[in-house]
């Protein structure tokens, strides 16, 4: 791996650990995770930022705005809309090696949603 490539991969490592951090001192203090995130999940985004595997966060309950719902533009700094598949589950999925099928199980259904990425 290049020295670049190292740097990248060192990075995104580090932004997961510090969002996971930030994520649980909100938790502690007014939030309960609601959810999982699974981001670069295309081998062309992988490949854009130089990584090879997805990256992974938590959704907190103060995350979730609801249909015709509105975010204050007070809260952004320069937004960016992707548009995701939720899974809603009516399980949760705690096996090591977690399989197509353990996936499919625990699904209880499947819909549109929309992420904004900011940073904040």
């Amino acid at each position: 791996m290049s020295l670049a490539g190292l740097l990248v991969n060192s990075t995104v490592l580090l932004v997961s650990f510090a969002g996971l951090l930030v994520n649980s001192a909100v938790l502690l203090v007014n939030s309960a995770v609601s959810g999982k995130k699974i981001g670069l999940t295309s081998k062309a985004m992988q490949e854009v930022l130089g990584v090879d595997e997805p990256d992974y966060g938590h959704l907190l309950d103060t995350m979730k705005i609801e249909n015709d719902g509105c975010i204050s533009s007070l809260r952004l700094i320069q937004p960016k809309v992707e548009a995701e598949v939720a899974f809603i589950l009516r399980k949760d999925l705690h096996v090591p090696n977690i399989t197509v099928d353990d996936v499919i199980e625990a699904t209880d259904y499947v819909v549109a949603s929309i992420e904004v990425v900011d940073s904040e």
